[in-house]
């Protein structure tokens, strides 16, 4: 998050924010590399199996790959949507960096609450929290910058923790000797969803101006309540 807010700090066209993004790097190395720790066994040789993945928690693979869809799509894409409805340059960095405080905020206290009862309806909940947000950032007209990065630290809050919790719905009917093969999984997903989201997005921005940007994540969510609401329905276990 220092990271994206740093953009305002530096003039990007110099190579000084690079530079110290290294140091930073360097320095946060040392300390691992001192310890007197133990070094972990090596993990097992484990394969991707998508269809058993997917066999085994359906709403998990196909929750984190729309929210890896819709995430990658806001990460890449909101710089560009700040500068297409004319925002002043300091204040672009803090796009990416508020989607970034919002799921801090949100992300332990959602996460908790997952864990007390039956997480699609807590993804049901992000999502169409997100949805709400979208939907009003694409149809909204105010222009004051500092109440539009309010506005994505909520989005964030909202949609941030989606994967956590996801990943947790994985984990709970996944077998123990499987973690590892099960978490390598679902960070794959996330990754084919973040690969596609800004594709398309970027596509409907050219074609329909910035505020497509929003309209494809309320669609992108819209698609995974569905499929949590058909998934909820016919059963009163987690499936």
């Amino acid at each position: 998050m220092a990271g994206q807010f740093s953009a305002a700090w530096f003039d990007i066209s110099a190579f000084d924010a690079f530079i110290v993004a290294s140091i930073a790097l360097s320095i946060a190395v040392v300390p691992v590399a001192l310890t007197k720790s133990a070094q972990p066994a090596p993990i097992a040789f484990v394969r991707f199996q998508p269809l058993k993945l997917y066999r085994t928690s359906p709403t998990a693979i196909v929750a984190v790959i729309l929210d890896g869809f819709a995430v990658g799509a806001l990460f890449s894409l909101l710089p560009l949507y700040a500068t297409r409805t004319g925002m002043e340059a300091p204040y672009i960095p803090f796009f990416s960096g508020a989607l970034m405080l919002g799921g801090l905020l949100l992300q332990y206290p959602l996460g908790r609450l997952s864990d007390k009862m039956d997480r699609r309806y807590m993804l049901i909940l992000g999502a169409v929290g997100t949805i709400a947000v979208s939907l009003f950032l694409s149809l909204s007209t105010i222009a004051n910058p500092l109440i539009l990065i309010a506005m994505i630290v909520l989005l964030g809050s909202l949609i941030q923790p989606l994967y956590a919790i996801a990943a947790a719905h994985a984990y709970d009917y996944g077998a123990a000797d499987e973690m590892v093969e099960t978490a390598a999984g679902i960070l794959l997903a996330y990754g084919v969803g973040s690969i596609f989201g800004p594709l398309i997005a970027s596509i409907a921005m050219e074609r329909f101006g910035p505020s497509a940007l929003f309209v494809v994540i309320a669609i992108v969510l819209f698609i995974m309540v569905v499929f949590l609401i058909i998934r909820v329905l016919p059963r009163d276990t987690l499936t």
